[in-house]
């Protein structure tokens, strides 16, 4: 007998049931997070809840499954093991939930979060070949910043996401496709004239920008830290690409903008960033427990394809 980490005695012989459905999604929910508090939001219930079905859960193994510290919740050598046959347990469940919910005729939607980069430039001609092949689920799509794009697919909210990320970042995850950050110049602005814009005299003015949580900001600021230079105060920070050329045209700014999402065939003028050019990946991420879903594997191949 040995005394677990929420000051209670366990006896590894004393075997009560099998474990519940929502007390292994707690364990998954809290290894995942490396936190009580975050696991217990994901999850959508109280922290006092997710500790108790977790005081549960080690009554039933009669084994502390994971170990506190100021740092947060790690799994023992045990709780990886519950860990592991968790995970197979909760993926055969949601591969038996999309089941019966094609059974009836409503198969679950898969929830696809991505950039507003990718969602306007390049989601529509693959998903119109997803969809060439018959019986492929419905697809919900979410658009926000790449932040928020890994909450949401970290969190379990998304089942695949698609993100952009800086240089040396995710270097293990699958690239969709490479995207250069450039300037969009107004009528009648000086740069005009240059065939780059070095990057000293860009950060000396005032830009339409994009909001700090999208990666666009996390590639400049990586490139700004590595030459030791300082942004001056945007003139303006905005949701999107189109939201950036509207600020563009009203107020003859500036705006950094992505290549990839200004449409073919505008007349906007583009210079890129003399020197080192700003280069970012759009990668794709799968929520840790749906890699081994069939329709989630499918929705995959059709991303690479």
């Amino acid at each position: 007998m040995h005394r677990s980490r929420y000051g209670r005695r366990v006896s590894p012989s004393s075997p009560i049931r099998s474990p519940h459905l929502e007390e292994l999604r707690a364990l998954h929910a809290a290894a995942r997070h490396g936190s009580i508090g975050a696991a217990a939001r994901t999850l959508g219930v109280s922290q006092p809840a997710l500790s108790k079905r977790l005081r549960q859960l080690e009554t039933v193994t009669g084994q502390t499954l994971l170990e506190r510290s100021p740092r947060g919740v790690v799994p023992t050598e045990a709780g990886h093991r519950v860990l592991f046959g968790a995970q197979r347990v909760l993926e055969a469940l949601d591969e038996l939930d999309q089941t019966v919910q094609e059974l009836r005729g409503r198969p679950r939607p898969l929830r696809l979060a991505t950039s507003p980069v990718v969602a306007e430039s390049l989601l529509p001609a693959i998903l119109t070949s997803f969809y060439r092949e018959p019986g492929r689920e419905p697809i919900e799509l979410i658009v926000g910043n790449s932040d928020l794009v890994r909450e949401l697919v970290d969190d379990g909210r998304a089942d695949v996401g698609i993100a952009g990320a800086a240089p040396g970042e995710d270097p293990d995850r699958p690239v969709l496709t490479e995207d250069e950050l450039v300037v969009a110049v107004p009528a009648g602005h000086a740069w005009l004239e240059r065939d780059a814009i070095p990057l000293a005299e860009l950060v000396q003015t005032p830009l339409v920008l994009r909001d700090p949580g999208a990666s666009q900001r996390r590639v400049l600021d990586a490139r700004l830290r590595r030459s030791k230079l300082t942004l001056a105060p945007p003139r303006m920070e905005v949701g999107s690409t189109p939201a950036a050329l509207a600020a563009l045209a009203e107020t003859g700014t500036p705006a950094l903008v992505s290549r990839l999402s200004v449409p073919a065939g505008s007349t906007v003028e583009l210079r890129p960033i003399d020197g080192e050019r700003l280069y970012r990946r759009f990668v794709v991420l799968v929520a840790p427990d749906r890699e081994r879903s069939a329709p989630i594997r499918r929705l995959v191949d059709a991303l690479h394809a």
